[in-house]
């Protein structure tokens, strides 16, 4: 497959990679994460593929009630919308008129 034609598939890709993500589908998120994947967060702190997978499925096999981006992490409010998320926020703190008791 020459440059081009790889290339072409980048944002196939990309798009199947966030809606596993989105979808807390870590078996179809893990092959499309290179082995030495690296998310280098807000406060240069890295993750591993395996640490930041498994925060994934914790979040899945919890259950958890609301899925939201965050602005302040590693996505943009494109990456984040492109992924589906159906709430995004600009920080962690605006999650609170979404709690309900």
């Amino acid at each position: 497959m020459s440059t081009g034609s790889a290339a072409s598939h980048l944002p196939d890709i990309e798009r199947r990679r966030l809606r596993a993500l989105a979808d807390g589908d870590v078996a179809t998120a893990a092959p499309l994460h290179a082995e030495d994947y690296q998310l280098i967060t807000p406060n240069g702190s890295a993750m591993t593929r395996d640490d930041y997978l498994g925060d994934v499925e914790s979040g899945r096999r919890a259950g958890a009630a609301i899925v939201a981006g965050v602005l302040t992490g590693a996505s943009s409010r494109a990456d984040l919308e492109r992924a589906g998320a159906p709430l995004i926020l600009g920080a962690i703190a605006d999650i609170l008129p979404h709690i309900t008791e």
